[in-house]
C-alpha cells in the first residue's frame, strides 16, 4: 500500500543523449536503470535466485531516509546493491565472475558505407577487433543480405590483444534493388570461449537504386509515398523531414512534396530528398524543371534549398542550383504556415544538365532549415530537348488509352500513327519495362490484372519516334 517501495538515484544524473552528447538529468527516468542494473548484477551472482528474492533483498537492504520507517516519499530507502549481495549470499553461494580470455568484435563495418549504393554487386568490408586478453589466429565469418542466402568464409591471421585488422569479405549479389540489410557476424573457433557474444555481430541498412532509363523522368507526387522505393530522404536528426502534402494552384496537381520548415526550430538541418538513378542520354539538350513554392515568415529568418546532382552514386556530388530567403520566395504575403493555393504561389526552375550526357545520375533537393517557413516542390522533369508540359513528348502523333483509370483491361488506340515496325511498352514508375508487345493492329488491348495498383506509363514507339502516357491502376 506504501508507494514507492524503494528509490534511486535520480538526482543531477549524467546520461547520454541525441546520437553523441551527455546531459545531466533528473527523474524516473534516471532512477528506473539504476534499478534495473542493480537486479542484472545481482541475477549475474545468485543466478538460482528468484526475481521475487532479488526484489526482496534490495527492498531490505535499502538505506532508509526520510522519517524512520517505511513512507511515502522514499518507501524503504535508497537501494544498495551491496547490502543486497550480502543478504543473498546468507541463502545462495556468489557465483564468481566468468574468467574468459578471448573476445572478438567486429567494430566497423566499412563497406557498405553510404545510406545507398548504385550496383548489386556488393563486396563487404569489415574491421575486426581483438577484446580480450589472447591472440586471435583464426575465425568463421556468416554475411547475408535480408533473408537472401547465406554467405561463409574465413580469416586467418594474428590478431594481438587491442588490435584491428580489415577484412574484405568475398562479393555477394542482391537478387534485386531497394532496401536491405547487411547482417555480419565473426566467431572464433569452438575450442576458445568468448566472453561476450553480443558484439560478434553487426548489421548495416542501405538501398540499391533503381535505374530509370527512359526521358522523360516525371513525378507529380500524387497518390504515392515519399519514402518508397524510388525516393530516398536523408535526415540525420531523425526528425521532421521531407513528406508529402495537399496543396493547390498547380493544374491537375493535388499533392507535392513538402519540407515542413516552419514548425521545426531553427535548427540549421540539412534535409535530403534523393532521386532514384535515371539514366541520361547522349544528347546536347537535357534540362531538371521543377516547380517550387515558398514564402519568408520575416526577413532574417530564410531557409535555402540547393540541389546537388551525382554521376558516381553520391560519391561526390556538384552544386547545380541554390537560392535562399528573398531569392527562393515565391509569395512575399505572410501565411503562417504556408500552403499554395494559387498559380502564382508557384515558380518553375530549369536546370541545364547537358554535361552529363551519357551517364546515370542522382539528383537531391536539399533544404537548409532556419524556420522560416514551409517549402514545397512538384512537378519535377528530367528531360531532352524541347520543355515537355505534360507526360507525353511530342515526337509521334496523339494516341488514347481507355478506360484511364482502370481497374485490369485497357485499350490502346494508335490512331494515325503507323504501326509497321512498332511496340507498346508497359513501364512502371522507375523506369523500369515490366511488358514489351509488337503490335498488329491500331487498338491494341492489354491486360494489366498481373501488376499491382498503382501508376505506370504506356510507351508507344514506331519509326518516327516515341511517345509516352500516363495511366492509373486501380
Amino acid at each position: 500500500a506504501i508507494k514507492p517501495e524503494v528509490v534511486a538515484p535520480g538526482v543531477n544524473v549524467r546520461s547520454c543523449i541525441d546520437q553523441n552528447n551527455y546531459a545531466n538529468y533528473q527523474g524516473t527516468s534516471m532512477a528506473g536503470p539504476h534499478v534495473s542494473g542493480s537486479v542484472l548484477l545481482l541475477k549475474e551472482a545468485f543466478p538460482n535466485a528468484t526475481g521475487e528474492e532479488i526484489l526482496l533483498a534490495l527492498y531490505y537492504s535499502a538505506i532508509d531516509l526520510g522519517v524512520a520507517g517505511e513512507d511515502n516519499t522514499y518507501g524503504m530507502g535508497m537501494i544498495d546493491v551491496k547490502a543486497a549481495y550480502d543478504s543473498l549470499s546468507l541463502t545462495y553461494t556468489p557465483t564468481p565472475p566468468n574468467q574468459f580470455y578471448y573476445d572478438l568484435t567486429i567494430s566497423e563495418i566499412t563497406n557498405p558505407k553510404t545510406s545507398y549504393i548504385c550496383d548489386q554487386n556488393i563486396t563487404p568490408k569489415i574491421i575486426l577487433k581483438n577484446n580480450g586478453d589472447s591472440t586471435i589466429t583464426s575465425a568463421n565469418i556468416e554475411y547475408q543480405l535480408n533473408n537472401e542466402a547465406i554467405q561463409n568464409t574465413s580469416w586467418n591471421g594474428t590478431l594481438l590483444p587491442g588490435d584491428t585488422t580489415a577484412v574484405t569479405l568475398p562479393l555477394i549479389t542482391a537478387l534485386t534493388t531497394g532496401s536491405y540489410e547487411l547482417r555480419i557476424k565473426a566467431t572464433i573457433d569452438t575450442l576458445n570461449v568468448e566472453c561476450d557474444y553480443i558484439n560478434n555481430q553487426r548489421y548495416q541498412r542501405f538501398n540499391i537504386r533503381e535505374t530509370f532509363g527512359v526521358l522523360p523522368y516525371y513525378e507529380d507526387f500524387e497518390n504515392m509515398r515519399i519514402d518508397s522505393s524510388e525516393w530516398l530522404i536523408s535526415n540525420p536528426d531523425f526528425k521532421t523531414t521531407w513528406d508529402t502534402a495537399a496543396t493547390g494552384g498547380l493544374a491537375n496537381s493535388f499533392y507535392s512534396a513538402i519540407m515542413e520548415m516552419y514548425p521545426y526550430g531553427g535548427s540549421g538541418q540539412l534535409d535530403g530528398l534523393i532521386s532514384t538513378k535515371i539514366s541520361l542520354p547522349v544528347e546536347d539538350s537535357l534540362f531538371i524543371k521543377f516547380d517550387v513554392a515558398y514564402q519568408m515568415v520575416i526577413s532574417v529568418i530564410a531557409d535555402t534549398l540547393s540541389v546537388f546532382v551525382s554521376d558516381d552514386c553520391n560519391e561526390t556530388d556538384s552544386l547545380v542550383y541554390k537560392k535562399g530567403g528573398s531569392q527562393l520566395e515565391t509569395l512575399s504575403t505572410v501565411t503562417q504556415p504556408f500552403v499554395p493555393t494559387a498559380p502564382s504561389h508557384w515558380r518553375t526552375e530549369y536546370i541545364d544538365v547537358t554535361n552529363y550526357a551519357g551517364k546515370d545520375i542522382i539528383i537531391t533537393w536539399e533544404t537548409y532549415n532556419k524556420s522560416g517557413n514551409n517549402l514545397y516542390v512538384d512537378n519535377i522533369w528530367v528531360y531532352e530537348g524541347a520543355e515537355p508540359v505534360s507526360i507525353e513528348d511530342l515526337k509521334v502523333e496523339p494516341f488514347s488509352i481507355y478506360p484511364n483509370p482502370t481497374n485490369n483491361l485497357i485499350s490502346v488506340n494508335l490512331k494515325q500513327n503507323q504501326i509497321k515496325n512498332s511496340k507498346i511498352e508497359i513501364i512502371d514508375m522507375l523506369g523500369k519495362t515490366l511488358s514489351s508487345i509488337n503490335v498488329q493492329n491500331s487498338i491494341t488491348q492489354i491486360n494489366l490484372e498481373q501488376y499491382a495498383s498503382g501508376i505506370y506509363f504506356i510507351a508507344f514507339e514506331n519509326e518516327a519516334g516515341r511517345k509516352v502516357q500516363k495511366i492509373i491502376k486501380h
